[in-house]
């Protein structure tokens, strides 16, 4: 982020964030290098969104509707907000199964599709509160039981597993 600002990463920065506040989540350092890229392309289009009229208007008559004393602490409360979801939401939305054959690391070395949608499985439930990740894993036995899994015994490492309980906490 602070590498070269951009209009963005400057209007960013004024919002609070550093570099450490998007930190990878991945232990794939191909994975950490494509993530990276992503956000730099995706960054300055949620950027946009929050710096519209339409979201700075929305959010003032939020602010009005809540009472708020500090208006305009509010809408960076809410962009704040939206930003961290769209980074959310955006890079485990985007990063699937059939974009692996694509991914490069930046000397052109291939990263593994098998490992990219476990790294991706993995970011979704270390992304997860605490709470919700221990009610996952507690409830992996009957997860598996019921969803009837290939691998009887519970195991973070296999993907299968991992999707069941980031499915089950997103419910709960």
């Amino acid at each position: 982020l602070s590498e070269e600002l951009s209009e963005a990463g400057q209007f960013m920065e004024e919002l609070g964030y550093r570099d450490f506040k998007i930190p990878s989540r991945t232990i794939s350092k191909g994975f950490n290098q494509y993530e990276t890229r992503f956000l730099r392309r995706m960054l300055p289009s949620i950027v946009e969104v929050v710096k519209s009229p339409e979201f700075v208007a929305e959010a003032r008559q939020r602010a009005r509707q809540n009472k708020e004393p500090n208006v305009k602490a509010f809408v960076n409360k809410e962009r704040i907000a939206y930003i961290d979801a769209a980074i959310k939401t955006q890079i485990d939305d985007y990063i699937a199964d059939k974009d692996a054959g694509d991914m490069v690391t930046p000397d052109g070395s291939p990263i593994d599709g098998n490992l990219t949608m476990y790294l991706r499985l993995m970011q979704q439930y270390r992304r997860l509160s605490p709470s919700a990740r221990d009610r996952a894993y507690q409830n992996l036995p009957l997860l598996i039981r019921e969803g009837n899994l290939r691998n009887k015994e519970p195991n973070l490492g296999d993907p299968e597993h991992l999707a069941a309980m980031v499915t089950f906490a997103k419910k709960q």
